[in-house]
């Protein structure tokens, strides 16, 4: 499931061992604190051991993810928008195409030719967490921090609450833009290799362990156009802060969202503060 949801270079787990991506929540006249916890999508669950983030998951009564993870929800998302317009291959020369599959035969054990029919977008997404696998076994064999905390919400009879719909979050996942480009994007993520790969995500653990969200969020500038920082950050964050004072008001949250969420003046911790919210690190 984790799989299907994860949006690659960026943005999940907290390790707060290593760096601090959390931010407790009062004033407004909330009854009880609230906690928003930053995450990364490469690291796991498992990189909580020996830390405090339970205290703070055990003082909260909600848990908020940015969706409700649904496997069912997010099948049928993904059949919805699986098919693009156009096939892979009438959007790639020859020489590209053969490139591709030769790549996806060695990286996920089948080629271009299974998927042909799929947005690029999608594809890419499936490349890279086949690579993923592969490059961090011991970071990929367990649930990720979003799906857990959701689970041991439903175990201990806590209310689980999402903060856009599957639906929305698949759109942004898979792009519904231009195919041309995001075929042409597919080719150059797999001609470059593994390798290449390898050192972005190195990068972007790296600076997460340190609690970096600016270096992050640079990294992650240059990922993205203006545009796309602005639907798939900005946007989100707007309409994330609209929603989260009433569910504060409701009990006391334990938010989970991607940490570039938090970086900014644009960001989550920010608006909330505009909003009248005090937020103040935890260390």
């Amino acid at each position: 499931m984790r799989k299907v949801v994860m949006i690659v270079i960026g943005l999940m787990m907290v390790a707060m061992s290593y760096g601090q991506v959390l931010y407790e929540v009062s004033g407004q006249g909330l009854k009880k604190k609230s906690y928003i916890i930053g995450s990364n999508h490469i690291l796991t669950a498992k990189a909580l051991g020996g830390t405090q983030a339970f205290k703070w998951y055990n003082s909260c009564d909600i848990v908020v993810g940015e969706i409700l993870i649904d496997e069912s929800e997010v099948v049928a998302a993904t059949m919805k928008y699986m098919r693009g317009e156009k096939r892979i291959s009438e959007m790639l020369t020859l020489k590209e195409y053969g490139l591709l599959d030769s790549v996806m035969k060695a990286d996920m054990g089948f080629g271009i030719e299974m998927v042909d029919i799929m947005r690029p977008a999608l594809v890419e997404n499936m490349w890279t967490e086949a690579v993923i696998e592969k490059l961090y076994p011991k970071e990929t064999d367990e649930v990720g921090m979003d799906s857990y905390f959701q689970n041991v919400a439903a175990l201990d009879g806590k209310k689980v609450m999402g903060l856009e719909s599957v639906e929305q979050q698949m759109r942004l996942l898979i792009g519904l833009g231009n195919e041309e480009i995001q075929a042409k994007s597919l080719y150059e993520k797999c001609k470059a290799g593994k390798d290449v790969l390898r050192e972005g995500l190195d990068s972007v653990i790296n600076l997460y362990r340190q609690g970096d969200l600016y270096g992050l969020a640079k990294m992650s500038m240059k990922e993205m156009t203006q545009a796309e920082w602005t639907e798939k950050v900005d946007l989100r964050n707007a309409a994330w802060t609209e929603k989260l004072p009433a569910m504060m008001k409701e009990g006391s949250c334990f938010v989970v969202v991607g940490a570039l969420h938090l970086y900014g003046p644009g960001g989550v911790v920010e608006l909330l503060r505009k909003k009248g919210y005090k937020l103040k690190e935890v260390k």
